[in-house]
């Protein structure tokens, strides 16, 4: 069944198996005949996506956190070159999304869960940091000169909705990678 595809995904073996079939028999016992199959079906794909937020919210806070601390370095503390900042930003982004699927294939032993977990963590890092960046931008920046002119000069709003679909395909390479390690490095751990 599906929800034992997508759960398998997100934990060990034997605890996506327990969890699937807890699911399962209250879907069949207790929803489907208070609901019918409509409703029942919604709810068991609810309690799915449920698990599927969870596992790379954590990572996703991570990512959030460094754009958006990148962005308001930019615009409120510019510094005489961008170089330095742009390196540490950038190797500690490789850096999170290679743990994000070394730690989602050691859990479960999956690579697969290693991809899932980095896209996860992108999606939720720069939705949250769009969040930042426009609370920042109608609250301050949008009403003063000098700071809308920096924003626009460090990317603008085409570096907060274009950049994180370029990233996107270094994103689950990276999560591939991390996840190839991860996967290894949990096979140790149970041998």
């Amino acid at each position: 069944m599906w929800t034992l595809a997508v759960l398998s995904l997100l934990m060990p073996p034997g605890e996506a198996e327990t969890v699937a079939g807890d699911l399962i028999e209250e879907y069949r016992d207790t929803v489907y005949p208070a609901v019918g199959k409509f409703r029942a079906d919604f709810w068991l794909a609810r309690q799915v996506a449920g698990f599927l937020w969870r596992a790379p919210l954590a990572w996703g806070l991570l990512v959030a956190v460094f754009i958006a601390a990148r962005f308001a370095a930019d615009t409120f503390a510019p510094p005489a070159s961008y170089a330095a900042r742009s390196f540490f930003t950038t190797w500690s982004s490789i850096l999170l999304y290679l743990l994000a699927g070394a730690w989602g294939a050691r859990r479960t032993g999956r690579v697969r869960t290693g991809v899932l977990l980095a896209a996860g963590a992108h999606a939720i890092g720069w939705t949250l940091s769009g969040a930042v960046t426009i609370a920042l931008f109608v609250g301050m920046i949008r009403n003063q000169p000098a700071m809308l002119n920096l924003f626009y000069a460090t990317g603008g709003w085409g570096e907060q909705w274009f950049l994180p679909l370029m990233l996107l395909p270094i994103v689950l390479a990276l999560g591939a990678i991390g996840g190839v390690f991860g996967r290894r490095l949990g096979r140790r751990a149970r041998a």
